[in-house]
């Protein structure tokens, strides 16, 4: 602040603005902290004021102005005006403007600030107090205004990037859009022109090697990319509403498909789906189930439910996804509870539900051969599940050694690549035959 000594001494500052009421709201500001100031609402009256008062040295002006006749006037010409007019003073200028981009004009102009609108009263009285103490040393307004310069080129720049950033997310999110509705588009296509279809995995005896069952798994065969697995395409089906279309075809043609393969010779085998929490909180479900089986011509007691042990997790829906399952032990489906190791419901499924088998999930059997401590926790499920005489079968066996430990240590049935990987129907036959002839001498088959 100035002292009253300096506040006497000072001349006004001029104040030029198209805009009448910002002139008396900047004047009122300086006078309020006893700086005198004059104003003028265009150019020619400037000059009139610069002319009547040879002490006035400091312009508070607007970078772009509009004169009384209404032509258009900048700043900048203003400025380039009143040196040229007067160039026998050291006129000083503070330029204010709502664009912060044009600081760096001001500095053409030769301006010792840079006061960005709306304007801040702090910010005002800040810099003329500071024009007037500096008075003539114009070298050190200039640093002033090149640190504004320098502050408002790095701001620009972090609202350059932003915007760019999100003009590329923006992008991006389009483009995903439209190439999932493509895609999904697509597999709408794909589901009613039956490219959609069930593919099997061979469960085992891991004593005999007997045929067991059949797991229905899904593909989409696209006629371009060949063979697409469940996970490049099962969360966009869910994602815009064709789960429940999709699992009725390919529970369908999966049913249809087991009772060619039983008219072919594998009779004595069962099939198991993959039913979703969706389903099963499903009320309609049941039946429409059962009369896809009755149409098949196959029985009840040769279809298996394989249900994730995760779907009972949710307290809000367990309970009728229960009733649902209870129904369906009722009416003579198999209960199988998939996964079994890596839920929190394990136990009560067990407890509560009519399960005639558990599927120990592929993260217990990966290398228990090996795995020490891995073994301790599936000997244990093994175990858990031959004391309440429920069946027991491993998934993801990819060697040998996997399965003679399996073996030994109680499991009944087995599958994953090292017995089959999934296949379509057509190649169904030729593997059994093959698998009849690879088994040799094989041990008696050990039931829970």
């Amino acid at each position: 602040m100035l002292d009253e000594t300096d506040v006497s001494a000072v001349p006004p500052t001029l104040l030029l603005d198209d805009d009448p009421v910002a002139l008396e709201e900047i004047q009122e500001i300086l006078e309020l902290e006893d700086l005198r100031a004059v104003t003028a609402t265009g150019v020619d009256a400037v000059m009139r004021c610069l002319k009547s008062d040879p002490g006035i040295s400091l312009i508070v002006t607007d970078m772009h102005l509009v004169d009384p006749t209404e032509s258009q006037a900048l700043g900048i010409d203003f400025v380039a005006q009143a040196r040229e007019a007067f160039a026998d003073r050291q006129l000083r200028f503070i330029v204010l403007s709502g664009d912060a981009g044009a600081i760096e004009s001001s500095m053409t102009m030769g301006a010792v600030d840079f006061l960005t609108k709306p304007l801040l009263p702090e910010a005002l009285l800040e810099a003329v107090e500071r024009a007037i103490a500096e008075g003539n040393a114009a070298n050190d307004l200039s640093e002033v205004l090149m640190r504004k310069v320098e502050e408002t080129t790095k701001s620009l720049q972090r609202v350059t990037q932003d915007l760019a950033a999100r003009e590329l997310q923006l992008s991006t999110t389009r483009e995903d859009y439209d190439r999932r509705r493509l895609q999904g588009g697509k597999l709408r296509q794909a589901l009613k022109a039956g490219h959609i279809v069930p593919w099997f995995q061979p469960q085992v005896c891991t004593y005999s090697g007997r045929l067991l069952g059949l797991e229905v798994l899904v593909r989409w065969m696209d006629p371009v990319h060949g063979a697409q697995n469940p996970g490049e395409f099962l969360p966009l089906a869910e994602e815009i509403g064709l789960m429940s279309e999709l699992d009725a075809s390919v529970q369908r043609q999966a049913f249809e498909a087991f009772a060619r393969l039983r008219d072919s010779g594998m009779s004595d085998c069962d099939i198991g789906i993959n039913v979703t929490a969706a389903q099963l909180a499903d009320p309609a479900f049941v039946d429409q189930l059962t009369l896809e089986i009755e149409r098949s011509g196959i029985e009840n007691e040769h279809v298996s439910t394989e249900i994730l042990e995760s779907v009972m997790l949710d307290a809000a829906d367990a309970e009728p996804i229960k009733d649902t399952v209870r129904r369906l032990g009722t009416l003579g489906l198999a209960i199988e509870l998939d996964d079994f190791g890596t839920g929190l419901s394990g136990l009560s499924s067990l407890r509560d539900l009519p399960v005639t088998r558990i599927k120990i999930d592929r993260s217990f059997v990966s290398g228990v051969h090996e795995d020490a401590k891995l073994q301790k926790f599936t000997r244990a499920l093994i175990a858990l599940s031959r004391s309440l005489e429920i069946a027991v079968l491993a998934e993801g066996v990819e060697c040998a050694e996997e399965l003679a430990w399996l073996a030994a240590e109680g499991c009944s049935a087995v599958q994953g690549f090292h017995i089959a990987r999934p296949m379509p129907e057509a190649h169904l036959l030729e593997w059994v035959h093959a698998h009849h002839h690879a088994v040799r001498q094989p041990r008696e088959e050990v039931v829970v």
